[in-house]
Formats: structure tokens, sequence, C-alpha cells
């Protein structure tokens, strides 16, 4: 009998391991935005609410889910982890597709922080 694994990580690796970037990018931008380090640690507390409230929508509506939102960063995530959890087979072509759109989405996002750090008043203050 051999494990499923293997066929499972590849998907899992394409798909999920891309959501982290886009966390730390989130972050990034969120420090970048606030003038001081109490506001910051307000707003990146509340942002860790965002992928739990997206679960919680999922659980309670599963009708919401269509086939072009599981390629939406945060709740393609959310559909491949239940797809999981239910032991569905994960296909590897839309596992790439969310991987890159997610990615494509965190870049986005440092380069928007990039732009932010550029100026001087966010370096050494107003």
């Amino acid at each position: 009998m051999t494990s499923a694994w293997p066929r499972l990580l590849l998907p899992l690796a394409l798909g999920i391991f891309s959501l982290p970037l886009l966390a730390a990018a989130m972050q990034l931008l969120i420090s970048t935005v606030c003038r001081t380090a109490k506001e910051a640690q307000t707003y990146l507390s509340l942002i860790v609410f965002l992928p739990m409230g997206i679960g919680l929508f999922l659980v309670f509506f599963p009708a919401a889910i269509r086939a072009w939102r599981s390629f939406l960063p945060i709740v393609g995530q959310q559909a491949q982890l239940e797809l999981l959890m239910k032991g569905s087979q994960i296909q590897i072509l839309p596992s790439f597709v969310l991987g890159c759109l997610t990615l494509s989405v965190a870049i986005l996002i440092l380069l928007a922080a990039a732009n932010r750090l550029q100026r001087d008043e966010i370096i050494y203050g107003d």
C-alpha cells in the first residue's frame, strides 16, 4: 500500500507555501504605513482574524465556494485545505495557478512597501 503524501506534496507546495510570503508582505506593508509601534501592533493583531473569518464564512456557507473563487489568495488555500481534510484529490494545475496568483499579490504588496521605505520620513521619522 503506497502512501498518498507524495502525490499530495506537490499540489500543497504549489498552492499553500506561497501564503506565508503573502502574510509577511502584508505585515511589512502595515508596519510601514503605521506611525507608531503600538498602532502597528494593533493592526497586525487584527489582520490575523482575516484568514479565520474567511474560514468561518466558508464553513457556515459552503455553497459560497465557486470554481473561480478557489483561485483567490486565502480563499483558495482554505478550499485546498478543505479538500485535503475530506480526502479528495487535489489538482496540480489549479494549485499552481493559485500559488502564482498568491505570489504575484505578495510581490505587488512588497513593491508598495518598498516604495514606502524609499521615503525619508518613513526611515527617519517626521
